[in-house]
């Protein structure tokens, strides 16, 4: 039972790592073109490519991969935050997204290596991260309603935003079931979810970046 559930994790990952690299084919594809907050995004795809693929290779080497994500995460909330400052006029001008990357640092350092062990899930920052990403993409997304253009469909800045937002939604959700359940049916569900919101955000960024020439690019 227990080398089935290996099989099956290291097909998943197999799968989540090729989805991975999708968007990073299409954004090095078009890279010239990208704004400077596309750019930056694109430079999350590849840092969370390299975090599963490094991930994996833990997996397999060192049977355990949660030190890997949990370095990573505080990494990637610093890429998102600069992402936003680079998106949002009003981050831009006052450099808040720089902050809030700078403090999220720090409070994950704090967090996983003070406080929580970086070997096991760290669920404060976990929740932290969750929470300062749905708040930087609904503040986006915010100014997109005031300052859009009206075509949702041809705002970059929009998507990425909503992809954010509906990918950290689910991954906490689902996390928490992890956490209070440890075991069953429930977390095999939570396990198995994970996997496919985890394929659905990478496809989805795949499709911004292989529609970027057509799209618009401003700054909220």
């Amino acid at each position: 039972m227990k080398d089935r559930a290996m099989d099956n994790y290291y097909i998943r990952t197999n799968i989540l790592i090729v989805t991975a690299a999708i968007p990073v084919i299409f954004g090095t594809y078009h890279y010239r073109k990208l704004d400077i907050g596309t750019k930056i995004f694109f430079y999350l795809a590849v840092f969370s490519f390299i975090d599963e693929s490094v991930a994996y290779y833990s997996a397999l080497h060192y049977h355990n991969n949660m030190f890997i994500y949990n370095i990573a995460n505080i990494i990637e909330v610093f890429i998102v935050s600069l992402y936003f400052n680079a998106t949002i006029k009003f981050f831009k001008e006052r450099n808040f997204g720089i902050i809030i990357g700078i403090l999220s640092v720090i409070f994950g350092i704090i967090n996983n290596f003070f406080i929580q062990s970086p070997n096991g899930i760290t669920n404060y920052f976990l929740f932290f991260q969750a929470l300062i990403t749905i708040a930087m993409s609904i503040f986006s997304l915010s100014m997109f309603m005031i300052h859009g253009s009206g075509n949702v469909k041809k705002e970059v800045h929009f998507w990425f935003p909503a992809i954010l937002m509906f990918s950290w939604s689910s991954v906490y959700l689902l996390f928490t079931l992890v956490k209070y359940y440890k075991k069953g049916p429930v977390v095999d569900f939570a396990v198995l979810a994970l996997f496919a919101v985890s394929v659905i955000t990478n496809l989805a960024i795949a499709v911004v970046f292989w529609f970027y020439p057509k799209m618009y690019a401003y700054e909220r």
